[in-house]
Parts: structure tokens; sequence; C-alpha cells
């Protein structure tokens, strides 16, 4: 799944109060660290932390 794609889903998710995930990278053809810096850049922007209270 490209990161397009996997962002649409992200969004659908946060949509229906998902608001955690863990990706599971180990069928992945890729490098796992391509695969992280690639999420880390152009999926993660899209889904601002939220700062804890208190």
């Amino acid at each position: 799944m490209g990161r397009e794609p996997l962002l649409d889903l992200f969004k659908t998710y946060e949509a229906d109060g998902v608001d955690q995930l863990i990706p599971n990278l180990r069928f992945n053809t890729r490098p796992a660290e391509d695969v992280m810096v690639e999420l880390a850049s152009y999926v993660l922007p899209h889904f601002p932390s939220q700062a804890a209270d208190g």
C-alpha cells in the first residue's frame, strides 16, 4: 500500500475514533527504516500529537 492510500485509511480510522495505531512491517519488501522515514515525513504530519494536560 502506498502512502496516499495509507493516509486515507488512517483518516478513516481517525474519523471512527481510533487514536492509536501500530504499523506492522513484517511482510514488507522494503527496509523497515525506509518505510518509517517515509511515514514520519509524509503521513505523521497529518496527525499532530495532542499536548498532555497537567
